[in-house]
């Protein structure tokens, strides 16, 4: 049965003004008073599987984008997230959401549903989906044909650039540059302001594609076989709480959806904080966690209140010498030089330069404040160097490199 009701609200790239241990989803919008109207409707009604669909279509006529949670049921930050942004209001288009797609899993706490079927391998490309909740899901992808599609997960690893042993932390795009340039924009904002441990940066990488492990993903079937940008995020189980987590899944989606559906209109919404999870349906225990490690409530840049133009922050690079030191096989005994001059400001300059390592490494040339740095190894295995710039006006950006060296071969 579909329920449909109007309501007049702003369009926000938040989440009705929330505040989720400490992000407050609010402000920075550009949007206008306009009219939308939802509708609710059930996937597999009538059956142990049954789960609730969400659309929000506005007046405006505009893009379409599909927003998944809870395929995997023991990925709470996923399917929490999910079910906030199904209460967005928006400027233009059309906004899907499925918060609890396998609300079986959900229902448990367990990955998979009884039948011990991982959902998020059902979808191969130009195949016909595995199961009949998976067929039942992509049918509903299918018939709105989304410009773009989010799926959001987590993991109990901590994603690298060789993805192991884990995919905590990144947003995986699909393979169009316009995806790549999303996932890029989306990650930049959310690091800048929202995440303080370095340890904790959010990663973007290129999904591998449908003919490398894993495979029967929904983003490479939507990807693929209709053209939408695709994008897979995941949050690390050990980040911090759970409300941190959702808060960071949410930010990431609110940038990556905010040109899209946003409307024509640039007047500012500055909305107050406060607000409660939306009441989902499908029930579910949606308890709330405290926030751990890595709190990243205190964000730098933005507008600083003064009424002048907002600061528009740095951004951080890190080149190697040799190059593309992060992809090779380094020998104990290498140095590897570091040089963030390619670090740039927008509107001003880079003030200061901090290097920090993690692991087994260290800075050779000592002090760790230009922007060029020596760094060596003091074991066999990974060094993780981070690099925060702050320009003339406090705000930062960090970026990252992970080096690695293989143990000696002994004869």
């Amino acid at each position: 049965m579909r329920r449909t009701l109007t309501t007049r609200r702003k369009f926000l790239t938040a989440t009705g003004g929330l505040t989720i241990a400490g992000l407050a989803l609010s402000g920075n919008a550009t949007a206008e008073e306009t009219d939308v109207s939802r509708s609710t409707f059930k996937l597999r009604e009538g059956t142990e599987e049954e789960t609730t669909v969400y659309e929000t279509v506005a007046d405006e006529d505009g893009p379409t984008v599909v927003v998944v949670g809870g395929m995997h049921g023991d990925e709470e930050a996923g399917y929490r997230a999910a079910n906030y942004v199904r209460e967005w209001a928006i400027g233009a288009g059309t906004l899907v959401t499925i918060p609890r797609a396998n609300a079986r899993a959900v229902e448990r706490g367990t990955r998979n549903g009884p039948d011990g079927v991982d959902l998020n391998r059902q979808f191969e490309v130009g195949e016909r989906p595995g199961t009949e909740l998976a067929r039942e899901i992509w049918n509903l992808v299918r018939r709105y044909d989304p410009d773009m599609l989010i799926d959001l997960h987590e993991s109990r690893g901590i994603y690298r650039d060789d993805q192991d042993p884990g995919l905590g932390q990144a947003v995986f795009h699909s393979q169009q540059q316009k995806a790549y340039d999303e996932a890029e924009e989306a990650v930049r904002y959310v690091n800048r302001n929202h995440v303080s441990n370095p340890r904790y940066l959010f990663k973007k990488s290129l999904a591998t594609g449908p003919d490398m492990p894993p495979y029967g993903l929904l983003i490479y079937k939507a990807s693929y076989d209709l053209g939408a940008t695709s994008h897979l995020v995941e949050t690390y189980e050990e980040a911090g709480g759970v409300d941190k987590r959702v808060g960071w899944q949410l930010q990431i989606v609110r940038q990556l959806i905010n040109d899209l559906l946003s409307g024509d209109s640039d007047e500012e919404v500055d909305d107050e904080p406060g607000g409660d999870e939306p009441e989902d349906d499908t029930g579910g225990d949606d308890s709330d966690g405290d926030a751990g490690e890595g709190d990243g409530s205190d964000g730098d840049g933005g507008d600083d209140g003064s009424g002048g133009e907002p600061n528009q922050g740095p951004t951080a690079r890190i080149e190697t010498n040799p190059a593309n030191a992060d992809e090779l096989d380094l020998s104990s005994d290498d140095v590897v030089t570091l040089d963030g001059s390619a670090s740039s400001d927008a509107d001003g300059e880079i003030a200061s330069y901090d290097w920090n390592v993690e692991g087994l490494g260290k800075i050779a040339n000592g002090g760790g404040s230009g922007d060029t740095v020596d760094v060596t190894f003091t074991g066999c295995g990974e060094m993780l160097v981070t690099l925060t710039v702050t320009d003339a006006d406090g705000a930062t950006d960090t970026a990252q490199v992970t080096l690695s060296t293989l143990p000696p071969i002994r004869e």
